[in-house]
């Protein structure tokens, strides 16, 4: 396959998820209006406690089988061989999941009796029942993905947004108590709805056979995910574990704020998740090629050109937007998004690098990067939280991602020949810091112009890419305009 046809595979996937994950992101990112007015400031914290409590969850959960049941399908040939993978994935995931409830219910009764922390018993709850629902939602939505069944992973994201805002409108609509509780058994309901969407399509449940439990094989995928446990684990301090301990120095609204500034820092997420979750599949079906280096070289120069325009786009739009977008109360936070934005970048080339790992089968590598990342993260933010307080966490952010990049990227020029155009990569950077001081600046005349001229830049810094996206839907146009 020559470099052209990778390429285009690759725009074709990165177009698919992007359409259905901007869609079901924006869906999500549109609650936050409705969320942050909807809810107490204090309520709103622990909102965003119960999402990230369930990211650690999730893993310990499936033992990382998300992963391993995307890598091992794609290696599959034949009906028979998905059913063997999906029934031993699931079975593992089956009984650890009851080990766990059983754990997480037996805590629960000794502390209840004996202990006696003050916990919020309708949290510990929320917590329980939002990890269940979002568990199966990843599974299923692995199996479609792993089954190269992209367009059926997009939808079922677009489809659980729309569930998400329709059912927690409705329900801020005509529930005034138990808020919180409210908002997050919406957002589970939408996850089973579409959880029975998919099995209508995948007929996963069909799939898993008792006579295709084969014990070697479990083996193998536990060998396989075990190692991706920990690295989860330690992105989940890496990113999540900062609001602990911003809970523990600063109080549930200081979560809040945080919280607010990361929604919008979460864009970068966005382009991040659609671009790796492609990228993933064209890394591992050529991590044999030849080409491999150069393929890699241009994906990461275009890659790095969306991220940096991304930043100086939407950093003025934020600025400008911001009031419409958030409720009363939450001003501060704005301060604290462009070093999020940017910290963002650097944890995006994280993942860029880190999906060799993936491909190869060498997972240990991406839990030692990881752990050094988050160890730094801790520590910076340690060191500087009494003096800066949450601008420390967006500082402690960045410098972990730029060591984790930099790690990752030595660790994969031992085995691929790639390049970085570091002048490309500075003069972005300088055009990122320019943005941020603007932005800063708080002059809206200045920001809108910064904005306007952000965008032509950005038009003919990607101009390839566009290009490239313009050709890929020429034919498909031309074909509905001969038809109509």
């Amino acid at each position: 396959m020559n470099l052209a046809v990778k390429k285009h595979d690759l725009l074709n996937n990165v177009l698919v998820i992007g359409v259905g994950s901007i869609a079901s992101k924006l869906l999500i990112f549109l609650l936050l209006p409705l969320v942050t007015r909807y809810l107490s400031k204090a309520d709103f914290g622990f909102y965003e406690l119960i999402i990230t409590s369930v990211q650690i969850f999730i893993p310990l959960i499936t033992l990382q089988m998300n992963d391993c049941l995307f890598r091992f399908l794609l290696d599959t040939k034949d009906d028979s061989e998905r059913s063997r993978i999906i029934s031993n994935a699931f079975t593992i995931v089956g009984i650890w999941l009851s080990v766990c409830l059983i754990l997480y219910l037996f805590y629960w009764i000794i502390n209840q009796v004996y202990l006696q922390y003050q916990i919020n018993n309708n949290l510990f709850w929320l917590i329980l029942i939002y990890a269940f629902g979002q568990t199966v939602f990843a599974l299923w939505q692995q199996v479609a993905r792993g089954n190269s069944n992209i367009r059926l992973f997009a939808l079922s994201g677009v489809i659980s947004g729309v569930l998400i805002i329709g059912l927690t409108s409705l329900a801020t609509c005509f529930f005034q108590n138990h808020r919180l509780m409210v908002v997050v058994l919406a957002a589970v309901c939408a996850f089973l709805i579409t959880i029975i969407f998919l099995e209508l399509r995948l007929k996963v449940l069909k799939s898993i056979k008792f006579k295709a439990i084969n014990f070697n094989l479990q083996r193998e995928l536990i060998r396989f995910s075990l190692p991706l446990l920990p690295n989860s684990l330690s992105w989940w301090i890496l990113h999540m574990a900062n609001r602990y301990i911003i809970l523990y120095f600063s109080g549930i609204e200081a979560v809040a704020t945080f919280s607010v500034a990361s929604k919008f820092a979460g864009w970068m997420t966005i382009i991040n998740s659609i671009f790796i979750t492609a990228w993933q599949e064209s890394a591992i079906k050529e991590s044999q090629s030849d080409e491999r280096g150069l393929f890699y070289s241009k994906t990461f120069a275009a890659y790095t050109k969306i991220l940096f325009s991304a930043v100086m786009l939407f950093l003025p739009l934020v600025q400008l937007g911001y009031g419409l977008l958030v409720g009363s109360g939450y001003d501060n936070a704005r301060e604290y998004i462009p070093m999020l934005f940017l910290s963002s970048v650097f944890i995006s080339f994280t993942s860029f690098f880190g999906v060799h790992y993936l491909s190869t089968k060498k997972t240990m590598g991406a839990l030692t990067t990881t752990v050094i990342g988050a160890i730094v993260n801790v520590v910076v933010l340690l060191l500087c939280y009494s003096k800066l307080g949450l601008s420390a966490v967006a500082i402690a952010q960045l410098i972990s991602g730029v060591v984790m990049s930099s790690l990752r990227y030595l660790d994969l020029r031992q085995t691929v020949p790639m390049q970085i155009d570091f002048k490309q990569l500075l003069g972005l950077l300088a055009g990122a810091i320019i943005t941020i001081l603007i932005y800063l600046s708080g002059n809206q005349a200045l920001i809108a112009g910064s904005l306007l001229i952000t965008l032509v830049l950005t038009l003919k810094l990607n101009q390839p890419i566009i290009v490239s996206t313009w050709n890929l839907f020429k034919p498909y146009l031309q074909k509905k305009a001969v038809e109509g």
